[in-house]
């Protein structure tokens, strides 16, 4: 998928935290102001929702 909708945010920073241990995962968390909060769309590419579960069978917040 390449970008080109308006309301892609290309060379834009998106303020990463430092990596950290989330269980067995690392991830780098999302700073409180990052432009990347509630900025994706909660949809796949043919519209539909996400499943209300994720990969490892956890219920996730439906917000």
């Amino acid at each position: 998928m390449a970008f080109g909708q308006a309301s892609d945010l290309v060379d834009t920073d998106p303020l990463l935290g430092a990596l950290t241990a989330e269980g067995a995962t690392h991830v780098h968390p999302l700073m409180a102001n990052s432009p990347a909060i509630d900025a994706g769309s909660c949809t796949d590419a043919n519209a539909n929702p996400p499943p209300p579960t994720s990969a490892r069978a956890a219920r996730k917040a439906r917000l």
